[in-house]
């Protein structure tokens, strides 16, 4: 409804590893939004290609709807 596309991992690819997100992020030019800190691992100790943003979200207690609305407003 705001104009972007998402595509949940977890949904549509769950057996994809995280450098195989990563590179696919890279090469279609996508950001990342992940509650998960293993990307910053695979960027800044493993040396993988970061893609041009990748969003560390570090919500407490949310809606399910919450993480979608925090990334509009950015």
């Amino acid at each position: 409804m705001a104009g972007y596309d998402l595509l949940s991992v977890a949904e549509s690819a769950a057996s994809t590893e995280d450098p195989d997100v990563l590179a696919w992020a890279v090469e279609q030019q996508c950001w990342i939004a992940t509650f998960d800190r293993d990307y910053g691992d695979l960027i800044f100790r493993r040396g993988l290609t970061p893609p041009s943003c990748v969003l560390y979200l570090r919500l407490q207690r949310y809606r399910p709807e919450a993480p979608g609305h925090r990334l509009v407003s950015f």
